[in-house]
């Protein structure tokens, strides 16, 4: 029985929204969400005390 990768169910209607998007709009929000994880990230490795 081969096993199924793992998924995040709660993902899939945001994934299909997206994929029907125009591109601009594809693009704007991966942009968005792309800065706002290295935000995230650089503010926990510069100022989150007890970040690894």
């Amino acid at each position: 029985m081969p096993s199924q990768p793992a998924s995040f169910p709660l993902l899939i209607p945001a994934a299909r929204a997206l994929a029907a998007a125009r591109p601009s709009t594809m693009y704007t929000l991966l942009g968005t969400a792309v800065g706002l994880s290295t935000a995230y990230g650089v503010y926990l490795v510069l100022v989150w005390p007890h970040s690894p």
